[in-house]
C-alpha cells in the first residue's frame, strides 16, 4: 500500500458552528429567543440570517454581530421550515465561514 504527502503547507479552516436554534425546536411568533453559534477565531463580526422556507429566501437578524450570541424576535410566520445561518466575517469585512442550523425548525402562532 503506497502513502502520499502534502506537497506544502495547508490550513484546516475553522467554521462557526450555530448552537440554538439548530433543528427541531419549536418557536413562537413574537417571542424573544437567543441565536448563539460558536466563535471563529480569526472572525471580528458575523453577519446572523434566517430563513422561513428552507433556505430560498433569507432575512437579516444582525449584520454585524460581535461575541457568541444575539437576541432576536421571532417573526410573525407560521413556518416548519425555518433555519439559521451564521457567516464569520474578518477585520476586513471578508467572509471567512458560515454554518447553518443542522435541521428544521417550526415557528408557531
Amino acid at each position: 500500500i503506497g502513502q502520499d504527502f502534502s506537497n506544502g503547507l495547508f490550513t484546516i479552516k475553522q467554521l462557526p458552528v450555530v448552537q440554538s436554534p439548530n433543528g427541531g425546536e419549536t418557536l413562537t411568533v413574537g417571542t424573544r429567543v437567543t441565536v448563539s453559534w460558536l466563535p471563529v477565531d480569526a472572525a471580528t463580526s458575523y453577519l446572523v440570517r434566517y430563513t422561513t422556507d428552507n433556505g430560498a429566501t433569507w432575512q437579516t437578524i444582525a449584520w454585524a454581530a460581535r461575541g457568541t450570541s444575539v437576541v432576536w424576535k421571532v417573526p410573525n410566520v407560521a413556518t416548519g421550515q425555518a433555519r439559521i445561518r451564521i457567516n464569520a466575517r474578518d477585520a476586513n469585512g471578508n467572509y471567512i465561514g458560515q454554518d447553518f442550523s443542522d435541521g428544521l425548525f417550526a415557528i408557531n402562532p
